[in-house]
């Protein structure tokens, strides 16, 4: 694509100088570099891509060390990336595409949580998140083990 550019702008400048004089065109022609520069760095803005960080709690407020963060597109809950939260309960998940997204969060012993709809565009960028999800209630009962002595008989043999 840049290099399609470089030569329209050759081309151009060859009949931009044909057509003015040479002190006419150091003018035009730097005038023509900052409309290609200006157009370029718009360019890369709209190629940001977005952040979402955050830290996934309990609702004792501690933090939850390897939960899953799933970031799912709002539209149709698909899977676009995904996360695992370190020792503090931390999580970033980077390069993100401008859109509307869900997160999922999910830990052994623990209710799955879903947040509510995360833009992400130019104007916001990043987004910050806090997240607490509940324990699940676990009912354990009893377990007895019992075992038998099998009984062996042993006999000497005489050699």
């Amino acid at each position: 694509m840049y290099i399609t550019v470089i030569r329209i702008s050759f081309l151009l400048q060859a009949v931009i100088k044909k057509i003015c004089g040479l002190i006419n065109f150091m003018k035009l022609q730097i005038l023509f570099w900052l409309i290609i520069f200006s157009a370029s760095a718009s360019l890369l803005a709209q190629q940001i891509k977005g952040v979402i960080k955050g830290v996934v709690k309990n609702e004792k407020s501690l933090s939850v060390e390897s939960a899953t963060v799933s970031l799912l597109k709002a539209k149709d809950s698909s899977l676009v990336k995904g996360a695992l939260c370190n020792n503090n309960g931390f999580f970033s998940i980077n390069n993100i595409p401008e859109g509307t997204y869900l997160l999922s969060v999910s830990a052994a012993g623990y209710k799955k949580q879903f947040t509510n709809q995360i833009l992400i565009n130019n104007a916001t960028g990043q987004a910050a998140m806090n997240i607490t999800i509940t324990s699940l209630a676990v009912k354990m009962r009893e377990v007895k083990v019992s075992t038998q002595q099998s009984q062996t008989n042993t006999r000497e043999s005489k050699t």
